[in-house]
């Protein structure tokens, strides 16, 4: 287990879902709709996940999420899903 992986899962489960959406690109205030809880809870809980993960802002979250294999690829996600439509319509 690496370094990174350590911290990971250190992460609590409202942490999780917070850096789900932070991968997914969301302001702290969309987290805080999406999450239904306060802006200033998600701005918490977004300082908890960069500390635990040991990054000072998006850009190095998005580097830690690549290089763990947190992205995945918007065909892989729908196939993850059970959608099952080809790629291309002819």
């Amino acid at each position: 287990m690496n370094k990174r992986s350590l911290h990971y899962n250190q992460l609590s489960p409202r942490e999780m879902q917070a850096l789900y959406l932070l991968i997914c690109g969301r302001s702290t205030r969309e987290m805080a709709e999406r999450l239904q809880i306060s802006v200033h809870t998600a701005h918490h809980h977004r300082r908890c996940v960069y500390e635990k993960l040991n990054v000072h802002n998006t850009a190095q979250l998005m580097r830690e999420a690549f290089l763990e294999g947190w992205l995945v690829r918007r065909e892989d996600s729908n196939a993850a899903r059970g959608d099952r439509r080809p790629r291309h319509q002819p």
